[in-house]
């Protein structure tokens, strides 16, 4: 065991000896050893990787009754070490150098979802083919059209054709679609009402609602198994990363908001080109044990890694099955949905300049939305579903992924939730990488406390349900969606569904709102300098949140039956599903097999 290892205690329980004494048990292998009692308020201190030496030096600077203790408080937490009750980090790294490391599934699937923007199609287009991986590669490009004008889908389609004699570029239109779900169909005709609501945008139920989870949908059955890089229209595949980035990956638990900017002429300052570009940073590591994932970006997962990660969050259940399951980069110019709250909170600190000033605070706000949002200064291990598709994720897919609902927003944060739910040995990795978003129509910050609470999602309450469904370990991932879907048939069945959505919502509402207002309280007593405007927005949010605290209003109750409607759609759809992806599975149904028709 090297001299300077990292050690973090494990889940435990503690049982009375006597009235001085104690039994520290730990959970999952039931090894035990005796400590004073004294110590039953200090062991959850030890949940992070810290040395034993840094141990008891954090020991004494919280508790001061320790002080001068050391080297007994060291003497004790051997004892709990030689137990087994302390993990040690090398000892984690080696586990997880065990891990089978990437199938050999091929190539991955660059899939293009696209909506009545045919001129940041075209942008895009151009952008990926200029890509540093990609002139001399054989990766399929499907582009996934949504657009529901006729002049865009012709825009559309003669794009793709004209460029597909160079490149291996698929158009999906509504006609590739409609035969898919005619192919799957035919060899299931009793799932066909189930497969239409989830694979066509032409349902009635559809109308007039963004159909952007259907897409995805069809991307996942086109391509069971593989891995597919997913990018969104208005992503200019330019790359950049901070000059100083380091490249040695961290278990780290958190979003990342990042830095709002006044002028996109700045927007570039302290970073650099990125030469590899997106697409090979997210293939690199996409599918691969996290050891290799580490390698590939030159640096190995070695103990020292682990210093100062939390237990619960760098230890696995299965350390030798885990691999990185998503990948996603930050973003440079529009944000997305990262929110603009706790942008707002976090100006202090990213942007004294711009709070300062009461001037360029009111520029700010008047301005459209630009940051460089969600780039972690170093590679970013993560077990929170934080998928975030506002420029370009990757996904590995196999050997199961369930559906998303079809209609509505919040879809990737329902799919990150949901490659969670079905491997939860795995982990999603933040690239210290961005990419260029820059929507079609330019949008203004939303820091007005209304904005706090968007509009009721299914997908974002499916989400909700799914990480509170508790499953055995043992489960394959189809089995563990499958006992979700059965959770809400029951409680469908029992009356109790449209109750269960409102019990969700409500919890949802409330964390939200309990967040901003103590980040507005914790911000107001502080002492953080900025203009008044720029505390008087803080201020206005937190006394927003805690009104709507207060009040406690139930959710609107035509959103919750709304809602209730759609998971109750989902959990009958499931059997649908999973039949069609067994199909998928076995024949290839998307770029793959297209290509080799044409070939044939």
């Amino acid at each position: 065991m090297p001299a300077d290892d990292l050690f973090a205690i494990a889940p435990y329980t503690l049982r009375a000896i006597d009235s001085r004494s104690m039994l520290v048990i730990r959970v999952d292998t039931g090894v035990s050893g005796a400590l004073d009692v004294a110590w039953s308020g200090l062991l959850d201190e030890l949940r992070v990787f810290r040395s034993l030496a840094d141990h008891a030096q954090v020991l004494m600077t919280r508790h001061p009754r320790l002080q001068g203790q050391k080297q007994g408080l060291i003497a004790a937490l051997r004892s709990l070490r030689e137990r087994g009750i302390l993990v040690a980090a090398s000892a984690l790294s080696e586990a997880y150098a065990r891990a089978s490391g990437a199938r050999d599934d091929g190539p991955p699937v660059v899939c293009i979802r696209t909506c009545d923007r045919p001129e940041a199609l075209k942008r895009l287009l151009t952008s990926l083919f200029a890509e540093p991986a990609h002139p001399d590669s054989t990766w399929p490009v499907e582009v996934y059209d949504d657009s529901r004008t006729d002049a865009a889908i012709g825009i559309n389609r003669k794009t793709v054709s004209d460029l597909s004699a160079r490149f291996n570029l698929f158009y999906v239109g509504r006609d590739e679609q409609a035969a898919l779900l005619q192919r799957l169909t035919d060899n299931a005709p009793e799932d066909r009402a189930h497969l239409s609501w989830l694979l066509s945008a032409d349902e009635s139920v559809h109308q007039g609602q963004p159909t952007h989870g259907l897409m995805l949908n069809h991307a996942f059955l086109r391509n069971a198994g593989r891995r597919l890089l997913l990018i969104d229209d208005d992503a200019v595949l330019d790359t950049w990363t901070g000059a100083n980035t380091d490249w040695r990956v961290r278990f780290e638990r958190g979003g990342v908001t990042g830095a709002p900017v006044l002028e996109e002429s700045t927007l570039m300052d302290g970073l650099r080109p990125y030469p590899p570009g997106v697409l090979k940073a997210h293939v690199d590591v996409l599918g691969k044990s996290l050891p290799a994932a580490a390698r590939a970006m030159g640096a190995p997962l070695s103990a020292a890694r682990f210093h100062e990660a939390a237990y619960s969050l760098a230890v696995a259940p299965r350390p030798e099955q885990t691999r990185v399951r998503y990948s996603i980069n930050g973003t440079l110019g529009d944000p997305g949905t990262l929110g603009d709250h706790a942008l707002l909170f976090d100006l202090g600190r990213t942007r004294p300049d711009l709070v300062g000033d009461a001037e360029r605070y009111a520029a700010l706000c008047a301005a459209p939305r630009l940051a460089l949002g969600g780039q972690p200064p170093c590679p970013r291990l993560g077990k929170a579903p934080g998928l975030h598709l506002a420029t370009v994720a990757g996904i590995d897919t196999g050997p199961y992924i369930g559906p998303l609902l079809p209609a509505g927003r919040g879809e990737d944060a329902l799919l990150g939730t949901q490659l969670m739910f079905l491997y939860p040995n795995d982990y999603g990795l933040t690239l210290p990488i961005a990419v260029v978003h820059r929507p079609v129509e330019p949008r203004s910050w939303m820091f007005a406390p209304e904005a706090l609470l968007g509009p009721a999602s299914g997908s974002a309450t499916l989400a909700s349900w799914m990480a509170m469904t508790a499953v055995a370990g043992e489960l394959s991932p189809q089995q563990r969606l499958v006992s979700m879907a059965q959770g809400i048939a029951q409680s469908a069945t029992a009356g109790d569904l449209e109750a269960a959505v409102a019990r969700l919502r409500t919890l949802s509402e409330t964390e939200r709102l309990a967040w901003a207002l103590s980040s507005a309280r914790r911000l107001a007593s502080s002492g953080a300098t900025g203009c008044n405007a720029w505390r008087e927005d803080v201020t206005a949010v937190g006394t927003w949140a805690a009104s709507r605290l207060q009040r406690a209003e139930p959710p609107s109750p035509a959103d919750v039956s709304a809602i209730a409607g759609q998971l109750r759609e989902y959990a009958q759809a499931l059997p649908a599903w999973n039949r069609a992806w067994d199909l998928a599975c076995t024949r290839a149904l998307g770029a793959a097999a297209t290509g080799a028709a044409a070939r044939a």
